[in-house]
């Protein structure tokens, strides 16, 4: 169990009084879920896709001893010195079939109109073969919608500043108090058709029923 005293960023970030306890042991389960899933080791090369203010990088190189633990947000400068990638996560400054792992921890819903396709297309170019990416949660259904804060805008993201990008065939929910400038539900059909646009990954999706009031579903992307 991740402390106060250990990190005390990571603290600030998901525990009280900001967020809820139950938050707080969600997300230390969901990023010790995304370890155990990879299949990472310390010689392993892994990216935290969109890290935000989660200290996830740091918690892989100095409790998994993982050196070669990256990070990338859109917010970011890219200073590779220290393994930051900033930018869009749908053109990552990176080698073809360079990674291992790509880590993705409520993010991927809101990748703004077609980049989350695009982004399962670089994750395809990035991972060497067999790699994976891991994205948790996955809110999907059997309708699926965006909802968008129309008040946030302009500020909810340093790099942008321009209103979102939708798709016109997904329907569209206004609610200022998400203060977000997109969250998407996928539906199933809509998945179906990323999986089908990118070959070279395979889609497993898992249900924890361990862990019910904190976990919906999650599914492992599989270089193949």
């Amino acid at each position: 169990m991740i402390t106060k005293t250990d990190f005390p960023i990571y603290f600030k970030e998901y525990g009280p009084p900001n967020q809820s306890p139950e938050n707080w042991t969600r997300k230390q389960f969901e990023h010790f879920l995304t370890f155990n899933l990879s299949k990472i080791n310390e010689s392993s090369s892994v990216i935290v896709v969109t890290a935000a203010n989660a200290p996830v990088q740091r918690i892989l190189r100095d409790v998994f001893d993982i050196s070669e633990a990256w990070r990338q947000d859109w917010n970011y400068t890219t200073d590779k010195t220290s393994k930051t990638l900033g930018g869009n996560a749908s053109s990552l400054a990176v080698d073809d079939e360079s990674f291992d792992a790509l880590l993705l921890h409520n993010s991927w819903e809101h990748f703004e109109g077609d980049s989350d396709l695009d982004f399962l297309k670089e994750a395809a170019r990035v991972l060497k073969t067999g790699g994976k990416v891991i994205i948790t949660p996955l809110f999907f259904g059997l309708e699926g919608f965006v909802s968008t804060s129309p008040e946030c805008w302009p500020y909810k993201y340093r790099a942008a500043s321009e209103p979102p990008q939708f798709r016109e065939e997904v329907p569209l929910i206004v609610n200022n108090s998400i203060n977000q400038r997109y969250s998407q539900r996928h539906s199933v059909k809509l998945l179906l058709r990323h999986f089908n646009d990118v070959a070279r990954l395979s889609p497993k999706i898992m249900r924890h029923f361990q862990c019910p009031r904190f976990w919906s579903i999650s599914p492992l992307l599989s270089s193949s």
